[in-house]
């Protein structure tokens, strides 16, 4: 008998697809895949924003609705973002990683960050 292996797995929001050899797709629904991350930073001495900014915006859909903090929607958990950012910042800057679900309330936001977030908190 032959080994029926997984080929490919595609992840769509809260939808998992997975591929398996001989096989038509198999979509798993209701699951919470993607995760909210807040991100927050204080770049210190050298501020190479840019590198940064770069460096989040590669992790999913996101949102920068003010200085220093940005919101991004992605399949990594907090530990391997804060990992992957680590290497954008110095060893004096610090850095805040949190996930985060609920409801919204802004204030003078620009109302497509307001809209965003309340699409990702869903």
């Amino acid at each position: 008998m032959e080994h029926c292996g997984i080929l490919n797995t595609t992840i769509h929001s809260t939808c998992l697809i997975v591929v398996i050899q001989d096989t038509a797709p198999i979509y798993i629904y209701g699951v919470n895949i993607m995760a909210l991350i807040l991100v927050s930073y204080d770049l210190n001495k050298k501020k190479d924003y840019p590198k940064l900014y770069d460096a989040i915006k590669n992790l999913g859909t996101w949102a920068h609705p003010v200085d220093s903090t940005w919101l991004v929607s992605t399949i990594h958990t907090q530990q391997q973002v804060k990992d992957h950012l680590k290497q954008f910042i110095d060893s004096d800057d610090q850095l805040v990683i949190v996930k985060i679900s609920g409801t919204v309330a802004t204030h003078n936001v620009d109302p497509l960050v307001t809209d965003w977030l309340k699409r990702n908190l869903a």
